[in-house]
């Protein structure tokens, strides 16, 4: 059935977010000040870190030694390397289908530079960079929790995981064929559940989610890759939070002050402060996304805390910005301009998205068409069984759509 809504309702919400428009660039602006040359980084910083210590406070700190208001030129790009990116893609466990499981499907894609003669080892880390590892659990004991299915959360994890331990495989492979490996994520390189201080609670859950990504980032660092995460479009609002608290004495610090802050400003993205202040082909400074997973328990613990900025990848001469974000571990830190050079240079190949991540996500996607010959074959090894195959008349109604 087609969707019914009324063109007031359209026309009312375009004009809702029209009225908002100015509110949003003055305070948009204000925040700015923070870029300013002259603005006093070391007592902006003092606060932040006082409102991390005393009251919680969650935010991006600007203590690597590159001050909040520097801009930073994209390095040389090296003339060697493997580029290697990965990606991932699930169906998701369903409880009206016959029988409960759950797909993963993982892939990498690589791109060789600088090599004219390839040896054995290079041409076997290229041809293995082609193979799609991908994992079928139909097991009851690990679909169900407490009695209940497992919840995309869970699938989502394990996808993450797979696609990090993927791509420190290629990584390992290329060093030990002579070639300095350089990998990429589609997104963060931490599941998006270690970001949760919800899920960080359960230390439990939490433990073995950070163990296998501890152990994918161990092998990456020993074979020396240069690695990150890049966000396209981030919601992320770290520098907002600090940026509220510029002019802020110590004193008035609490738990209570801090929330009334927050809960008082507009809703803003860290990209609309770097939209107009961060020049195009350079990147911001680096930052401490002060994250729970970041901390001394955690990937701290091993070396691996992350860190992030922002880059503009926009054309110049008055053409829109294009801002992303790079999250890399500590002990990549320094190769973050580099690491924006090769990004830019990618995003200029993809149209505006680095061509690499395309190229790993269309090996990695599970199409519907993918999803349907799973089904089918799944049906036909259960009749074979004697099992039936019946959905849920729920499912049934779904599939004649």
């Amino acid at each position: 059935m087609p969707i019914q809504i009324r063109r007031e309702q359209v026309t009312q919400l375009a004009d809702a977010a029209k009225e908002r428009l100015p509110q949003r660039d003055e305070v948009a602006a204000n925040l700015r000040a923070i870029f300013k040359p002259d603005f006093d980084h070391a007592t902006w910083l003092n606060t932040c870190q006082y409102a991390a210590q005393s009251a919680d406070w969650v935010g991006a700190l600007f203590n690597e030694g590159e001050p909040v208001n520097q801009t930073h030129a994209f390095a040389a790009i090296p003339e060697r390397y493997a580029l290697i990116a990965s990606d991932g893609s699930q169906i998701m466990p369903n409880r009206h289908s016959a029988v409960q499981y759950y797909f993963i499907q993982a892939a990498t894609a690589a791109i060789v530079y600088g090599v004219a003669e390839k040896n054995t080892a290079l041409l076997k880390a290229e041809t293995d960079s082609k193979l799609k590892p991908n994992y079928l659990e139909f097991d009851i004991n690990k679909l169900y929790e407490e009695g209940e299915l497992i919840g995309a959360s869970v699938v989502s994890n394990r996808r993450d995981a797979l696609e990090i331990e993927l791509l420190a495989e290629r990584c390992k492979a290329f060093a030990e064929a002579g070639v300095q490996p350089i990998a990429l994520a589609d997104g963060s390189l931490i599941p998006f559940s270690l970001l949760n201080p919800a899920f960080m609670r359960d230390k439990n859950k939490a433990r073995a989610v950070v163990d296998r990504l501890v152990e994918a980032l161990n092998v990456m660092r020993k074979a020396k890759a240069i690695i990150a995460g890049y966000v396209d479009r981030p919601d992320s609002n770290g520098v907002v939070k600090a940026a509220r608290l510029m002019g802020k004495p110590t004193s008035i610090i609490s738990k209570a002050s801090l929330r009334q802050l927050e809960d008082g400003a507009w809703p803003m993205f860290d990209r609309e402060l770097y939209r107009d202040t961060l020049p195009p082909q350079q990147r911001g400074s680096l930052f401490d996304p002060g994250w729970m997973v970041n901390g001394k328990d955690w990937l701290g613990r091993h070396h691996h805390a992350m860190r992030a900025c922002y880059v503009n990848f926009g054309p110049g001469n008055g053409g829109q910005a294009m801002i992303g974000r790079i999250e890399l571990p500590v002990w990549c830190a320094q190769h973050a301009s580099t690491l924006a050079a090769i990004l830019h240079r990618q995003a200029s190949l993809g149209a505006g998205y680095p061509f690499i991540l395309k190229a790993a996500h269309e090996e990695a996607v599970v199409t519907r068409e993918d999803q349907n010959t799973l089904e089918t074959l799944i049906q036909m090894e259960l009749r074979d069984r004697g099992i039936s195959t019946d959905v849920s008349l729920k499912q049934a109604a779904k599939n004649a759509r």
